[in-house]
């Protein structure tokens, strides 16, 4: 190698060795900035809400701005002791999905338009929870 060959690649090592510590500091820094914005929202969360309450209903509805219930809690007809049911309705306030406690377990299930389940995502034999 000559010379100048040598030099050029000290220099080049040099170069990269100091790009390398400046990426290491952004990336540093930007880490930092993502903790303390996190921490920020966090913070400014907590002190929006308030002190806690609770809530209690024997039904809950979900209702639209034009009035219509799109959601609404009930108790399931389909156990003895009326396990929780909660029943999501499209813009026509046909059922189109349902959530709750069956008689075999916990329960998802899909209604068609034309009231039918169609999918239903629960533990073996699983059955409708409306039946």
């Amino acid at each position: 190698m000559t010379q100048v060959e040598t030099v050029t690649l000290e220099i080049f090592a040099q170069r990269l060795a100091a790009l390398e510590r400046q990426n290491r500091r952004l990336k540093l820094g930007f880490a930092a900035a993502i903790v303390i914005f996190s921490v920020a929202v966090a913070v400014a969360g907590v002190t929006a809400q308030g002190p806690a309450t609770t809530v209690a209903a024997d039904r809950l509805a979900m209702v639209d701005g034009q009035g219509r219930t799109r959601a609404a809690s009930e108790d399931s007809p389909a156990t003895p002791q009326g396990d929780p049911l909660l029943t999501f309705f499209d813009r026509f306030g046909k059922p189109r999905l349902r959530i709750g406690l069956g008689a075999r377990g916990a329960t998802i299930e899909t209604i068609d338009e034309n009231g039918r389940a169609r999918d239903l995502f629960g533990p073996p034999f699983a059955r409708p929870l409306t039946q």
